[in-house]
């Protein structure tokens, strides 16, 4: 667990019939992730709402799965990242925008 950094797993129910995906809400400022740790389910669909409430342009990454990568994300705006994990593990989430990993703008995907 990273120190200082929380990720918060906002869950979207569907309570039955049609696989709904988990939602998730996830604010980039300065140099963290709001939560820092998110939990999935591998083969269930997921929703990342990254809001940046920082000053300079953010974005997410998960490392390790293809498609879940956000684009640049300015301040003020929201993006979404859709994206199936497709097995159990723990993938590194970071903003790769210059110096922003270095600076702690890290985080994990936690799939069980």
């Amino acid at each position: 667990m990273l120190a200082g950094i929380g990720l918060v797993l906002v869950t979207g129910c569907s309570g039955g019939g049609g696989g709904g995906a988990a939602s998730v809400t996830v604010k980039m400022s300065e140099f963290k992730f709001e939560p820092a740790q998110i939990t999935a389910k591998a083969g269930q669909p997921i929703k990342v709402s990254a809001q940046n409430t920082g000053t300079v342009a953010h974005n997410i990454i998960v490392k390790g799965i293809d498609k879940a990568v956000s684009t640049k994300i300015a301040p003020g705006q929201t993006g979404m990242l859709e994206f199936t994990p497709p097995a159990a593990g723990s993938f590194e989430i970071i903003c790769d925008e210059p110096g922003h990993e270095a600076g702690g703008m890290k985080g994990t995907l936690i799939v069980q």
